[in-house]
């Protein structure tokens, strides 16, 4: 009898862990529901680690990066000792993620998620415009407690232990594909940091 209990007990544990790690994925926005945004996930960064999410934002790139930058000023911004972390996400493509880490990336990219990835390169902005977009991948990240920072020697604190160029990101998105991707005026969106900023 005693056995019987434990195994029905150990059944229900393990069906509760299954039913809160779906909440959590269906929380983390699906492919067809509400995005999250940069803001939400730099809130609680912990809470979507290594979940396929979805996340809008705007595209900004350069030749040695390309991230995912929040169209609001986040209120409640990473801090890490005396640095702050931008509101920006580093983007990566899986195969990249691949060469990086030595593991497969836990979704397959199928045909229609290339061809949306090769629709946003071939976009010509002008140059007070910015692309608005909704990704979709594996996201990494950090609990608040696991980031650091150093102080340089003029006082100022630097993120030094996140993602992308330079580990000064705090989040990284493998990318799987994108969607709903809008033009609109650079005056529309809210940058989070200073224009002239990284």
């Amino acid at each position: 009898m005693s056995v019987e209990l434990n195994q029905r007990k150990y059944r229900l544990l393990v069906l509760a862990h299954l039913l809160v790690n779906m909440a959590v994925v269906v929380m983390a926005g699906s492919a067809t529901g509400t995005p999250l945004t940069v803001c939400d996930i730099m809130a609680h960064p912990g809470r979507y680690r290594d979940q396929i999410v979805s996340v809008r934002g705007w595209i900004r790139e350069d030749r040695e990066w390309s991230a995912l930058v929040s169209t609001r000023i986040c209120e409640n911004r990473l801090r890490t000792k005396g640095a702050e972390w931008s509101p920006w996400i580093s983007t990566i493509t899986p195969e990249y993620y691949q060469r990086l880490t030595g593991r497969a990336v836990p979704f397959q990219q199928t045909e229609k998620d290339r061809q949306a990835l090769r629709e946003l390169e071939r976009l010509k902005i002008a140059h007070d415009e910015v692309v608005v977009a909704t990704f979709v991948g594996l996201l990494r990240t950090k609990s608040r407690e696991e980031y650091d920072a150093i102080q340089l020697p003029d006082g100022r604190w630097v993120p030094v232990n996140g993602y992308g160029h330079l580990g000064a990101y705090f989040a990284e998105l493998v990318v799987k594909t994108v969607r709903d991707i809008t033009v609109v005026s650079a005056d529309e969106v809210a940058y989070g940091v200073r224009r002239d900023s990284r």
